[in-house]
């Protein structure tokens, strides 16, 4: 007889099958339990972005960022000028102002914070920061770099967004970047577009652009001020989803993006709030380092800023890939038969597809096709195409076609390329047993290999009625 669901059963259900899913126990995937399907969905959805925000080493990764940032932001900054000042001709230099200090506001709201300290020597943390920057970007734009220091900010700007690229392409588990042209075409989209989008943000919460239009917003019943209030954080995120849309180099679905924008957002506005939770930190730099405490406490902002980016970043991964992450945590548990058989079923279907003379297809659609995994198909075509049995096109999203004739691959090439394909063999004690060991493996090894030799992916593909 079953035992009764009392309410304190319930809850050891619950608990046990949250700890289960906190430890990606892939069992509880399939069986039913007793969190609703909703809850599950969401606890999981959120394991997985923890996690993956842990494995792709993204905390480490802001440290770097922060570091080329400090580096880069003066070159970025001359280039966003330049454009804003193209658009801001009648309005003089203090929009151009606006922007700066808006961007520092924004990445640093510790700043603002130097100047609560009473025993600090710089009163406006924010404003120093913005008045520095100011004059660099000046020394730029009046010609007092040579070309070679130019160039040399330049190439400083590009790294930066190279680091992007790479922390994004490995967060979303693509392997290659892209190739410097496609770089030249992307890094000029995210220059041009971030300081129109910051622009617009600043002219409506500030500027006198948009006066008659807050004014008719804020006049609507209930909703006006509620608006305009929204509307920034709005953009802000539509300028988070932009970048996690354009900066990986795979295609990532727009309503992905926009969740992890949205994300994103909302912990960058609450970044600004709380940021007298960094007090403590602040003063103890501004009373160590003097006038020279606004470096390490702008690289804090810049940290924590990035540190929100790539959170963001990965929560639109998790999103877009959410589907298959119960399968995929299933993918692990696969054992070595189970992969070999995947991985013949994924040259047949690629030899019957080119046989076809159909167009060669992404790993994402043969995955699907197969009802694989994709992070295993992933694995598993990696290591065809590394035994030289697949060739992969060059592109944002890679395709896959047989490297040989289908009339020369056969069973025991793609079984040996899961087995072999990759490290090395192990030699173990040499002893007595040692020797019958090796003969007995070796005579299955020569009769599998016998059999397996004999069936070549053409052979299959006309065994399954294709013409």
């Amino acid at each position: 007889m079953a035992e009764p669901a009392t309410p304190v059963l319930k809850l050891k259900r619950l608990q046990e099958e949250a700890q289960a899913i906190l430890e990606d126990d892939p069992s509880v995937h399939l069986v039913p339990g007793a969190m609703p399907p909703a809850g599950r969905s969401f606890l999981q959805f959120w394991v997985s972005v923890g996690k993956s925000y842990g494995r792709n080493r993204c905390p480490s990764r802001a440290s770097a960022l922060a570091y080329t940032t400090l580096l880069a932001i003066v070159p970025l900054l001359a280039l966003a000028v330049g454009i804003s000042s193209s658009l801001l001709k009648k309005q003089g230099e203090r929009p151009i102002e606006a922007l700066i200090e808006s961007a520092v506001a924004k990445v640093a709201p510790q700043l603002d914070l130097v100047s609560k300290n009473p025993n600090a020597e710089v009163k406006d943390g924010r404003r120093e920061v913005v008045q520095s920057i100011t004059q660099y970007i000046g020394r730029i734009q009046s010609g007092a770099l040579n070309v070679g220091g130019v160039l040399g900010l330049v190439f400083v700007a590009v790294s930066l967004l190279a680091t992007i690229e790479t922390a994004f392409n490995d967060i979303w588990g693509v392997p290659r970047g892209r190739s410097w042209f496609s770089r030249v075409v992307h890094y000029w989209a995210a220059i041009s577009l971030g300081p129109l989008f910051l622009l617009l943000a600043i002219g409506v919460t500030t500027g006198s652009h948009f006066a008659l239009t807050r004014q008719w917003i804020e006049s609507l019943p209930f909703v006006g001020v509620f608006l305009v209030s929204l509307f920034p954080f709005a953009l802000l995120s539509l300028g988070f989803a932009l970048f996690y849309q354009v900066m990986p180099n795979t295609k990532v679905d727009w309503r992905a993006a926009l969740v992890g924008g949205a994300v994103g957002g909302c912990l960058w506005q609450l970044n600004n709030l709380v940021n007298v939770h960094y007090a403590s930190k602040v003063f103890t730099y501004a009373t160590i380092y003097g006038p020279m405490s606004l470096l390490p406490v702008f690289l804090l902002g810049l940290y924590f800023s990035w540190m929100i980016m790539l959170f963001g970043a990965q929560v639109a991964c998790a999103f877009q890939s959410r589907r298959a992450y119960a399968i995929g945590l299933q993918s692990d548990a696969v054992h070595q038969s189970g992969r070999e058989f995947a991985a013949l079923r994924l040259m047949t279907a690629l030899a019957l597809s080119f046989h076809k003379g159909e167009s060669p297809k992404a790993i994402r659609e043969w995955a699907a096709a197969l009802e694989i995994p994709e992070t295993l198909a992933l694995r598993l075509m990696q290591m065809l195409v590394k035994s030289g049995l697949v060739a992969e096109a060059a592109a944002a999203n890679p395709t896959f076609v047989p490297a040989r004739p289908l009339d020369q691959i056969t069973v025991h090439h793609v079984l040996q390329s899961m087995r072999s394909g990759q490290g090395i063999a192990i030699a173990t004690r040499s002893d007595p047993a040692l020797a019958p060991v090796s003969k007995h493996v070796d005579a299955v090894r020569h009769a599998e290999a016998r059999a397996a030799g004999q069936v070549t992916l053409l052979q299959i593909v006309q065994e399954t009625g294709a013409a």
